[in-house]
């Protein structure tokens, strides 16, 4: 069970400080329409990768539970594109980007621009870490339509101040976000696309 989420996601919700930077960026906290009842501990996630393929379903039940056929095809979808290779996907970050997205009510989708590498992906990425956390497929690089990546990348700060985990770099049309330790940079050159 993913204790942790649903307890700072609580935290989040009656945070003033949360709230605060929820204003801030136009951060509405909300549920899918089909999440309602408190007990619920369903998590959704609506994401589209490069090749455009997508995917928008629940990959947490209502017993909080991961739907292993739901985590499969997201694990598909934030393959490398470059090698075709799926890698790991732990449900830590789809819960993560979840909450993320949840802040816009997944009105659209979080658009990946890279998930899971291999390592020769990763080598060469001109800038990419030697032991980037997308080598593990602990990482996303994510952005949402109609939304700065300033403001994305505060709704993920928020988070990241209350979990006490997770990388949040912005970047040049993207925010990188992962599951490693609290950190936070800015890149101001372009990155190359995966």
């Amino acid at each position: 069970m993913v204790d942790w989420m649903h307890q700072c996601r609580r935290v989040l919700l009656g945070s003033t400080a949360f709230g605060a930077a929820a204003l801030a960026v136009g951060v509405l906290t909300a549920r899918p329409a089909n999440a309602v009842r408190m007990d619920d501990h369903s998590r959704f996630l609506w994401v589209r990768n490069r090749a455009g393929e997508e995917i928008a379903a629940a990959f947490r039940r209502v017993d909080g539970q991961p739907d292993e056929t739901v985590v499969a095809q997201l694990q598909s979808l934030f393959r490398d594109l470059r090698a075709d290779t799926p890698g790991p996907l732990p449900v830590k970050l789809l819960d993560v980007l979840s909450l993320i997205q949840e802040g816009w009510q997944y009105e659209r989708p979080l658009l990946l621009h890279s998930g899971f590498r291999t390592l020769g992906t990763n080598s060469s990425l001109e800038g990419a870490a030697r032991g980037s956390l997308h080598l593990d497929g602990q990482a996303a690089d994510i952005e949402l339509h109609r939304v700065s990546v300033v403001d994305l990348a505060q709704a993920a700060r928020s988070f990241s101040s209350i979990f006490s985990f997770m990388g949040v770099g912005i970047y040049p049309g993207f925010l990188h976000v992962d599951i490693g330790p609290r950190r936070r940079w800015i890149q101001a050159a372009p990155a190359r696309p995966v």
